[in-house]
């Protein structure tokens, strides 16, 4: 009986194909912001704290990523006190709130693989879940991987206003004029694995 359950075992791993789990380096990978509003952009980084993927027959099956919302950091202003101010904005309550939600978390739910024309040249779609302020909403993300060298690049565009971040929005407030922030915010994603 045993027997017959090892052999069953392993043509199941034959036949379904081996999942690979994948850590990503937070040392190297890296998400980068870019926010839009009338009179012009900001952008920045944030790092990933830690997380992994699923691979099986060069698709990704599973994964999870944990972004450090603490990390947060603005690129673009190179006045100290103006970069600080825009940084601590970005922590409290009107956007991320990172005293109460320190992390974000990308998790991965399926992939198929696709070529869609982009500047990327895309060959992964993934659906993925992503939670900002315990706000868990589904998105579609497009990836360019290379299976071989585990790395990835990906460009998200979500409407922050579904995680409850409403701030500066012509959406609910009226009047802004040109201090008005649009909803999409741009994230781009440079993943690589740990060796």
């Amino acid at each position: 009986m045993r027997i017959l359950f090892l052999l069953f075992f392993a043509s199941f791993i034959i036949s379904e194909g081996i999942i690979d789990t994948v850590w990503i380096d937070n040392s190297i990978s890296e998400v980068e912001w870019i926010g839009n509003k009338i009179s012009g952009s900001h952008n920045g980084k944030v790092k990933i704290k830690n997380g992994y993927v699923l691979k099986k027959n060069d698709l990704l099956t599973g994964g999870v990523v944990i972004i450090d919302m603490e990390s947060i950091s603005v690129d673009d202003i190179k006045h100290e006190e103006w970069n600080l101010s825009l940084v601590q904005h970005l922590k409290n309550e009107d956007f991320f709130d990172v005293k109460n939600f320190p992390t974000a978390t990308l998790k991965i739910l399926s992939s198929q693989r696709s070529s869609i024309k982009d500047k990327l040249n895309s060959n992964i779609e993934i659906l993925g879940e992503l939670t900002i302020k315990n706000i868990t909403n589904k998105i579609p993300m497009n990836l360019y991987i290379d299976f071989e060298k585990n790395i990835s690049k990906g460009e998200l565009i979500i409407d922050r206003t579904k995680w409850d971040i409403k701030y500066g929005s012509s959406s609910f407030f009226d009047n802004l004029g040109d201090r008005a922030i649009y909803n999409d915010f741009i994230l781009k994603f440079n993943l690589s694995s740990k060796k």
